[in-house]
């Protein structure tokens, strides 16, 4: 994977972890899935896919 223009190798994964959000309110209903990605320099990154986008949502050391 590729983080800010660096390359890291994924060692390990787990997820996903779906979730539908506010379902019950149209415009504000949202649909993602997190998963958590332990990569090569030791962390593991919270990572979350929606619309077909990927965030990164928090780093672990």
């Amino acid at each position: 994977m590729t983080l800010n223009g660096r390359a890291l190798a994924v060692t390990g994964w787990t997820g996903p972890w779906p979730a539908v959000e506010q379902w019950w309110d149209e415009p504000r209903a949202r649909r993602r899935a997190r998963f958590q990605v332990a990569v090569d320099d030791g962390r593991a990154l919270l990572l979350t896919v929606e619309g077909g986008r990927w965030y990164l949502e928090g780093a672990y050391d």
